[in-house]
């Protein structure tokens, strides 16, 4: 009688932690933690733009959990490419979803306009037209300028 009672108790454990794994809502998923961008800086003339800078900056949502700026800088060619990155973690469901990433492009050069991207998806590979500005500023949206800041304050 007693390895009947042990069997049922062990079954009803069994069957309450996996009712209680599934309350918590935390479950494994494989995440874009950085888009694929493929990138040609053009101007106005449809002539390649080398040294334009590009900042990717990177955001986990809900909450701005993390932010992470990277830069690149076009070739000869105008081209600037970033390889998408992936990776396994936990998901936990809040009451206002799942956590997931938000990426905005900034692309710049001195004496032209800046260009700002929001990007919701994970591949990105378009022409950017860079129109020339009347003065020599570097920067002409507020956004990009921030972006640029934050990047320089943490690589000091």
């Amino acid at each position: 009688m007693t390895g009947f009672i042990n069997k049922k108790m062990w079954i009803k454990t069994v069957l309450l932690l996996g009712l209680l794994q599934g309350l918590t809502a935390c479950f494994p998923v494989y995440k874009t933690i950085r888009p694929n961008v493929h990138i040609q800086v053009l101007d106005a003339q449809q002539q390649p733009v080398s040294n334009a800078d590009l900042y990717l900056r990177t955001i986990l949502r809900p909450g701005l959990q993390r932010q992470d700026i990277e830069h690149r800088q076009s070739d000869a060619t105008g081209q600037i490419q970033l390889k998408r990155q992936s990776k396994w973690m936990l998901n936990v469901t809040f009451l206002h979803g799942v956590s997931y990433y938000h990426w905005n492009i900034c692309v710049m050069k001195a004496g032209y306009q800046s260009q700002w991207i929001e990007l919701n998806h994970s591949r990105f590979q378009e022409k950017i037209l860079l129109q020339p500005l009347e003065t020599t500023q570097t920067v002409d949206h507020p956004q990009c300028e921030q972006m640029q800041q934050r990047f320089q304050d943490f690589t000091m």
